[in-house]
């Protein structure tokens, strides 16, 4: 039998364990290490789940270009959680009608913008 392909969250994983000293996220000024993005993709994945949120469940992220929107997909998808990410500056209609098209059961959002 052949062995499964890892899933791109079994690889973000593993890249972020393989070195967890290591800068993996710059943003601005700041920069995240590996074992804290892992971190925070585990408190995220543990928050999710508190709410509710499981296998087939929709996770909408509206965020700008910031180091927490990237950690929420792989801790939605540690849950088996689909997720669709949306653009902050897309018209509100625009916004609402996506989300409702995703099957949105959560939405992680940012509120700076």
């Amino acid at each position: 039998m052949a062995e499964a392909e890892p899933t791109y969250t079994a690889l973000v994983l593993a890249g972020l364990e393989r070195d967890p000293g290591r800068v993996a996220i710059r943003f601005g000024e700041a920069a995240l290490t590996a074992r804290e993005c892992l971190d925070a993709v585990y408190r995220t994945a543990r928050a999710l789940a508190a709410a509710g949120l499981g296998r087939g469940d929709g996770v909408t992220v509206l965020s700008g270009n910031r180091p927490e929107a990237l950690l929420v997909r792989p801790a939605a998808n540690l849950l088996g959680c689909r997720v669709a990410v949306l653009h902050p500056d897309a018209p509100l209609a625009e916004l609402v009608e996506l989300a409702g098209f995703a099957g949105t059961s959560a939405l992680v959002f940012d509120p700076v913008g």
